[in-house]
């Protein structure tokens, strides 16, 4: 409720494309504020159209395009399908693999042009795992995030 007020406010003008600002909570709680177009969450779906068509795509259709350095030669690019995403992020979980599960906090450290940070960006959360994102380039990592509890990934012959 709080980033619908004064700080917000101010960070509005600097957005000049900004039209609507949607304020996650109901008409009866929604804040006074001066925000443009501001909206309560559920007011704001109340406009969308009943029966909305859901996006329709092939399993070989492509979903990301990563780009080699060009380190080793010239730079390749390698295009993923719906399809490789998804049977790479169930790699990912398997027991001889990552063994990612819903009892693990991951952090990928791989960038997501590396193999897609290694699947883990997808793996995560189809096993129901805690993800937790290194910050923007520049600044520190905050380990404090990552549970104690959690351990370290790594092929299961290694264990």
């Amino acid at each position: 409720m709080a980033l619908a007020g004064p700080l917000m406010e101010k960070i509005a003008p600097l957005v000049p494309g900004l039209r609507r600002v949607v304020v996650l909570t109901d008409a009866a709680h929604m804040p006074e504020t001066a925000l443009p177009g501001a909206v309560a969450y559920e007011d704001w779906i109340a406009e969308a159209p009943a029966g909305q068509d859901w996006f329709s795509a092939d399993e070989t259709d492509a979903v990301a395009l990563c780009y080699t350095s060009g380190t080793t030669g010239n730079p390749k690019g390698v295009l993923y399908s719906h399809r490789s995403n998804v049977l790479h992020a169930m790699m990912v979980t398997r027991p001889d693999a990552m063994e990612i599960s819903s009892r693990d906090t991951v952090m990928p450290v791989v960038p997501m042009f590396h193999a897609n940070a290694w699947g883990i960006a997808h793996a995560a959360p189809m096993a129901g795992a805690k993800l937790v994102k290194p910050e923007t380039a520049g600044s520190r990592t905050r380990r404090s995030t990552i549970s104690s509890r959690s351990r370290a990934l790594r092929p299961s012959a290694s264990r």
